[in-house]
């Protein structure tokens, strides 16, 4: 047993503490106005999204590529929950009536939906670390 697990049994850290942010300095908490910034971009996406499954093309700009598949179930996650911090990618089954099958692979892509070098993305790059 190492000393980070012997700090996550403690209680002191959890299983997925982000080092990097500690090690960094880096907050943890959001200030008001990037807390007011990210609810304005999600309930625009949830506006649109619970009107139709593509976003319109202002939000989206690649929505007339994209397909309506939530009638695909269920999706299996590829991450391993258990060890994964981010369960973010799928993979799913269609059985078609002519007897073939196609295979679907779901990616996430959350960046479609922030601006390059807007205030988002900008606090993004200072704030996120992905270990692989």
């Amino acid at each position: 047993e190492d000393v980070f697990d012997i700090l996550v049994r403690l209680g002191i850290w959890s299983r997925y503490e982000n080092l990097n942010l500690l090690r960094f300095g880096r907050s943890l908490e959001f200030s008001p106005a990037e807390l007011k910034k990210f609810s304005e971009l999600s309930h625009k996406i949830l506006d649109f999204s619970s009107v139709c499954y593509s976003l319109p093309s202002q939000l989206d700009r690649d929505v007339k590529h994209r397909v309506d598949l939530t009638y695909l179930s269920p999706i299996f996650a590829i991450d391993n929950s258990t060890d994964s911090d981010e369960v973010d990618d799928g993979i799913s089954l269609d059985i078609r009536s002519d007897g073939s099958t196609w295979i679907y692979i779901h990616i996430a892509d959350p960046s479609r939906f922030v601006a390059a070098n807007g205030d988002l993305d900008l606090l993004a790059r200072r704030r996120v670390s992905s270990v692989f």
